[in-house]
């Protein structure tokens, strides 16, 4: 059987798609809306990883849409989603001292996520407390 090294697997096809959807902040707007139902559609997905839920309780939360985006916090915390995943949907809540004390759990845990605060556009709002500058510098990301 051939190998073909410049076409990636369906399995890695999505990971890629999901990727593209996890890093991007969606804008304003109707952009916003299309993007959340893509969340919502790979969410839904079996085998679907427990981050998508939540981005979209992020998106939720950042559309007005608190009582889904505090559903879906309350889901993650009964599954055992993971602290980054929990101060996520805090961000986009604007619970910033919530989001700052899952930060230091997944800190203390070691979370893989966490790798990713200088580049994760969604941790923007963050950016100007001390607590993120600490944060970056305990992770080993400061300048």
């Amino acid at each position: 059987m051939r190998s073909r090294p410049n076409r990636a697997p369906a399995a890695d096809r999505r990971s890629i798609r999901s990727a593209q959807i996890l890093r991007c902040t969606p804008p304003v707007g109707r952009l916003r809306f299309r993007s959340i139902r893509e969340v919502e559609e790979e969410a839904k997905l079996p085998g679907s990883r427990r981050l998508f839920s939540a981005v979209l309780g992020y998106l939720y939360a950042v559309a007005g849409r608190k009582a889904e985006a505090h559903a879906l916090l309350e889901e993650l915390k009964a599954r055992l989603g993971s602290e980054f995943e929990i101060a996520l949907i805090h961000i986009g809540l604007g619970d910033i001292d919530q989001a700052f004390e899952w930060l230091e759990k997944a800190y203390n845990k070691r979370d893989q996520y966490l790798l990713y605060l200088r580049v994760d556009p969604n941790m923007d709002t963050l950016r100007s407390d001390p607590r993120f500058a600490n944060l970056l510098r305990r992770v080993g990301l400061s300048q």
